[in-house]
């Protein structure tokens, strides 16, 4: 009951795919589709995101530069009077170097002011700097905000190449996989219409009493086996198809499916990829040019700045400022502007032991021996994957015309076992193990071609450039 139920399934599926491949079958090629992917897929579009989200942090980090327009007013009032009454407005400019520039305004009055904050009745102007002499002075939290956001810009850029390369390469994996298991389907479903034909041709002849009734039981048991092989392979061809499918996009952001009508391209379409000869001196400069490696390469840059920071906080606190004095009067700003007319102070500010501020420079320092370290690894890593790409490249090349004559010659074999078992000289032992090495033969070749297409893809994604 078994074996008539899969016999159903397996006969359903195949009517199936002769009414589809008539005429209507279209060759969904992997340029087209790689196309498709580069200019639709959503992960593509959001790469661009990334170096989008740089320039955010770039000028989000140059905002720490704006001037500043500032107003304060505070006023008292009880028992119908005027306490005080407190107004001061300016604007404050910081510098690249540390120093802030100021102007301002300021008028105050009231009956209980402190004697401090008096000014004349019409107000005061004042104008002046502020100089960090001790921490701040060389470097300070906005101009390394500012630096880093620079080089996060860049890395946001690196960070779009390498989203690219892995969407890429793992693109490309599903194409051929989808390659091999349509191919492996298209085997074994001629093998399994071989295996029906033999089976008729040994029912007549035993009918016949040329062949023991024996021989049919052994034939539809090679029919039964290679059905089940089918079967597997169309699930695998459904399969990849589905996940070849998570790789389509419309360019309206809606998911697309590999429709029926559609297959890859047929193994004896797929001519051989050679590398050009240029690869090696890829290699050599994968350092200088690997996303990846220019990413570790930001990320110490951006810790050398944090480490500069900690020593910067290392110093004391040293804040002198001085703003010039002048009354409002009508007489205009700078007329009765004198030097004898200002304000001035000075803070100090220095932690005794500098426990806080001397972990955080050690720690700083470690990360940067960690992240050293680590693209010295990832380095080497990336070389070895290199090379491994370019072997297999090298290899699955010479494979290929080797592979394919095997195949050809255990089909010649084959071939020339059937011609004997229709003359009688034969058995279905031989003809099921003839069967079994031309299987195993163009697997096999399916599977270099499939390797073979994939050699450049994987080089150059282990250079970090196939995007």
């Amino acid at each position: 009951m078994r074996s008539l139920l899969l016999t159903i399934s397996i006969s359903i599926s195949c009517v199936l795919y002769s009414q589809s491949s008539a005429d209507s079958l279209r060759v969904f090629t992997f340029e087209d589709y790689i196309g498709m992917v580069r200019t639709y897929h959503p992960i593509m579009r959001m790469a661009k995101i990334q170096a989008e989200k740089g320039d955010a942090e770039l000028m989000t980090a140059k905002g720490g530069f704006d001037p500043i327009l500032r107003g304060n007013l505070d006023q008292k009032y009880f028992d119908d009077k005027s306490y005080y009454s407190l107004l001061d407005a300016g604007l404050t400019v910081p510098t690249w170097f540390g120093i802030k520039g100021e102007v301002g305004y300021e008028q105050n009055d009231g009956i209980n002011l402190n004697d401090q904050n008096l000014t004349p009745d019409d107000g005061l102007w004042y104008a002046g700097i502020s100089i960090p002499l001790g921490k701040g002075l060389f470097i300070d939290q906005r101009r390394a905000d500012l630096k880093m956001a620079k080089i996060y810009q860049q890395s946001s850029q690196l960070e779009q190449t390498i989203m690219a390369n892995e969407l890429l390469m793992d693109a490309v994996k599903a194409y051929w996989s989808w390659f091999e298991s349509y191919n492996r389907r298209e085997l074994y479903t001629t093998m399994r219409n071989n295996a029906q034909i033999r089976l008729d041709a040994v029912k007549g002849r035993s009918a016949a009493g040329d062949l023991p009734a024996i021989d049919t039981l052994e034939a539809f048991i090679q029919l039964q086996n290679r059905q089940v092989q089918l079967q597997e392979a169309q699930l695998d061809f459904l399969n990849s198809g589905a996940i070849l499918s998570t790789y389509l996009w419309s360019k309206d952001y809606a998911p697309l499916e590999v429709d029926s009508v559609f297959i890859p391209n047929m193994y004896e379409s797929i001519e051989k990829s050679l590398p050009e000869g240029n690869e090696v001196l890829a290699i050599d400069s994968l350092g200088a040019n690997h996303p990846e490696l220019l990413a570790y390469s930001n990320d110490i840059d951006i810790q050398r700045i944090k480490i500069r920071l900690s020593r910067e906080a290392l110093k004391p606190s040293v804040d002198l400022k001085y703003n010039a004095l002048n009354g409002a009067g009508q007489g205009g700003v700078f007329n009765d502007y004198s030097i004898e007319n200002y304000k001035w102070g000075a803070s100090v500010k220095f932690p005794l032991f500098l426990r806080k501020e001397r972990g955080k420079l050690k720690y700083n320092e470690l990360v940067l021996e960690e992240k050293s370290m680590g693209m010295a690894t990832k380095q080497q890593t990336l070389v070895s994957k290199a090379n491994i790409a370019l072997n297999t490249w090298f290899i699955t090349a010479n494979q290929f015309e080797l592979a394919r004559l095997t195949a050809e010659n255990y089909l010649r074999l084959l071939e020339a076992e059937r011609t004997l078992f229709r003359n009688g000289e034969s058995s279905l032992f031989m003809i099921n193990s003839r069967e079994k090495s031309y299987i195993e033969s163009q697997e096999k070749f399916l599977k270099v071609i499939a390797k073979n297409a994939q050699g450049s893809s994987y080089f150059y994604y282990a250079l970090g450039v196939l995007q």
